[in-house]
């Protein structure tokens, strides 16, 4: 499931009125268990209720932090598995709607059916202090 600050897809072009962006404020997710849950698009993270558990991640200049991160996996160069399993894992959160969120808010497993949590720990840690 997924959610965008802009309206995308089939029929976007159709909606009346038509609108550039999506009204996304004030949701309460606190108590939800959002599996493979993407908020995307430009939606203002600041403007929800999120839950507070370690299970997430939020990340402030995401794209900044991300670009950097792929420089620094890109260098693993006797970690030819890791480095493209990584390297994926970042793509994933700087495309396909990513790329327009100043602040990302995603579960922190929920890419473990294609990289393994050990993995995505390291690069989430990675990213985090960048």
């Amino acid at each position: 499931m997924g959610f965008s600050g802009r309206p995308w897809g089939p029929g976007a072009d159709k909606l009346k009125p038509r609108r550039t962006t999506n009204e996304f404020r004030g949701n309460d997710f606190r108590d939800v268990d959002l599996i493979q849950c993407s908020f995307k698009g430009g939606i203002d993270i600041s403007l929800q209720l999120w839950p507070e558990k370690d299970t997430y991640i939020r990340l402030d200049r995401a794209q900044e932090r991300i670009a950097k991160a792929s420089e620094i996996v890109s260098s693993w160069s006797d970690q030819a598995d890791a480095r493209r399993l990584a390297l994926i894992m970042l793509q994933v959160y700087s495309s396909s709607g990513f790329e327009e969120q100043e602040v990302i808010f995603a579960r922190r497993d929920d890419l473990d059916d294609t990289v393994p949590r050990d993995l995505s720990d390291q690069v989430w840690s990675l990213v985090k202090q960048l």
